[in-house]
């Protein structure tokens, strides 16, 4: 499943930027930087598998990061993800 952005890109490195955590850091063995960058600036796509991962690596739960981003109905979204992530 690939999942559009919605701004997350941005909002993504706002908190990975308040946490004091490189690209590089965040990037390693999970995407490339480049790939990271275009995903920030709306110009790629992310897997979700790829997006749950990146938030690990920058300690924020999935449902955290919805209810950041001011989801009205992040749950429902949450749990959507993760059954594709069972698939």
């Amino acid at each position: 499943m690939v999942y559009q952005s919605y701004n997350f890109g941005s909002k993504f490195k706002e908190l990975r930027r308040s946490k004091g955590i490189s690209i590089e850091k965040v990037a390693k063995d999970i995407t490339s930087k480049s790939h990271l960058s275009n995903w920030k600036n709306g110009k790629a796509t992310l897997d979700i598998t790829v997006f749950v991962k990146l938030l690990s690596r920058i300690n924020i739960q999935p449902a955290e990061f919805f209810k950041i981003m001011r989801f009205m109905n992040y749950t429902h979204i949450l749990m959507t993800l993760l059954k594709c992530m069972l698939i």
